[in-house]
């Protein structure tokens, strides 16, 4: 189900996918990170996130969908958010204020494809593919947020970590880069602060919301140690509903393809289309990483 996410409806039954069209912005607070994609939970390029200026935007179209597809067994779309990025140094202010002054000296032109994959497998579980390419060597960064505290596992090889929420156990699995990435778990208010650029909006936060707490417990930077032209991030969500005491086991089976037994059932799913193992879910990536490339 979808909806918005101020309407508890949304989550009712299990899980709700939220799809949010913001251009004028909208979210509960006022301040600047949480108009920052380092609040999301997407992918910063050298450390910089999506922004357009109020009055300049880059292209027609920033952002697009390149694929969808639907089943009794997934549900498969990707989007394109390549040109979200800034293609040139320029000030990010709005209503809200605005971000720091290295968007005034920095951009993110050489970023040439960020396409997400997402697939949502039976009803239980994600599986992500992040295809990024760029024109020089550069640092890509997987966020993941944890709002409430609790049980928190990580894995500081492979980047892969568990957590609970109430009865609720979800492990993230990642597939690719074990002893190639950065990990910083930047806890609480910590959060309000980027490493990788040297931004801290804690000002800016108190501010605005005086003595409330940043109660994000878990904010997830993952970064390529090396910088690169081209980097993947190949990841599996998996919850655990109470009680359930099925299999639970995934597997890489090469860097496009990986088996996930849980749920009773196994799933081979590839991004490879010549895949030598029998996939029962098949992704074309080269096909679609050809129409998600900008030169």
């Amino acid at each position: 189900m979808s909806g918005p996410p101020n309407d508890p409806a949304t989550y009712n039954d299990g899980l709700g996918i939220v799809f949010a069209a913001r251009p004028g912005g909208a979210t509960p607070y006022g301040d600047a990170c949480s108009y920052h994609s380092m609040s999301h939970n997407t992918v910063l390029v050298d450390g910089l996130g999506q922004f357009q200026g109020p009055s300049d935007q880059a292209a027609p179209v920033i952002a697009r969908l390149l694929a969808f597809n639907q089943s009794d067994e997934v549900t498969y779309w990707c989007g394109d958010a390549t040109l979200a990025y800034p293609r040139k140094p320029g000030e990010v202010k709005h209503w809200w204020v605005g971000l720091a002054d290295i968007y005034k000296e920095r951009d993110a032109k050489h970023l040439k494809r960020f396409n997400r994959h997402v697939l949502f497998v039976r009803n239980k579980y994600f599986v992500l593919l992040d295809d990024l390419e760029a024109s020089q060597p550069t640092a890509f960064t997987w966020l993941y947020h944890i709002k409430p505290d609790g049980p928190f596992n990580l894995n500081a090889h492979s980047g892969s970590f568990t957590y609970q929420i109430d009865d609720v156990k979800v492990e993230v699995v990642h597939l690719l880069g074990a002893g190639q990435l950065d990990i910083h778990d930047m806890q609480g208010a910590d959060g309000l602060k980027n490493s990788l650029t040297g931004e801290d909006y804690t000002e800016d936060w108190v501010r605005r919301e005086k003595d409330k707490p940043f109660d994000v417990a878990h904010n997830l930077f993952i970064t390529n140690k090396e910088p690169k032209k081209k980097w993947r991030f190949l990841t599996v969500i998996l919850p655990t509903s109470p009680g359930d005491s099925s299999e639970q086991k995934i597997e890489r089976l090469d860097d496009l393809t990986l088996k996930v037994t849980a749920f009773g059932h196994t799933d081979i799913i590839s991004f490879d289309p010549d895949t030598r193992y029998e996939a029962n879910i098949t992704i074309d990536l080269p096909a679609i990483a050809k129409t998600g490339l900008h030169e």
